[in-house]
This record gives C-alpha cells, sequence and structure tokens, in this order.
C-alpha cells in the first residue's frame, strides 16, 4: 500500500509505528462467547470473544479452566460448540 502511495517507508517503521497507537478501552461484553480447540496432538486452547462485536478478550492455554469461563458483569456466556 505505501508503494502506491509513493511513500518511501520500511515495514518495520510501520510496524513500529502501529504498536505506538493506543488501544481502545476494554468494555465489560454483555454476551461472552466461550471456545475450546485443539491446535494439535493434546495442545488446546480456550478462547473468549465478546459475542456482540465478534472481538476476541483474551486466549487461555488449556481447555479445562474449571467452568471459571465467566467476565465479571457479563449478562450471558455461551459456549460455541465445534463444527465437527
Amino acid at each position: 500500500m505505501l508503494s502506491i502511495l509513493n511513500i518511501a517507508l520500511s515495514r518495520s517503521t510501520v510496524l513500529a509505528q502501529l504498536m505506538r497507537a493506543p488501544l481502545p478501552p476494554l468494555v465489560t461484553p454483555q454476551v461472552l462467547g466461550v471456545d475450546d480447540f485443539a491446535l494439535y496432538g493434546d495442545t488446546y486452547g480456550t478462547l473468549l470473544v465478546d459475542a456482540t462485536t465478534r472481538l476476541p478478550l483474551t486466549l487461555w492455554e488449556g481447555r479445562d479452566h474449571g467452568g471459571d469461563a465467566s467476565v465479571e458483569g457479563a449478562e450471558v456466556a455461551v459456549h460455541v460448540a465445534g463444527y465437527g
């Protein structure tokens, strides 16, 4: 895209500038989506997603968190079933 705009910047410079941009404030989701998945073999992860905006909130290592897939203030927690 930089070449289209005729701007000479390295990828490292662009990445450094993007990393300096402030992140938006976190808002407590109304509906929390929870999905556990297997990457390969016995490597698992759990993903928490704001189901309204479809933005990821956090990623946990493993898939067993004692049923504690909640965020304070979230009204509903939904477990996403696999497609397989």
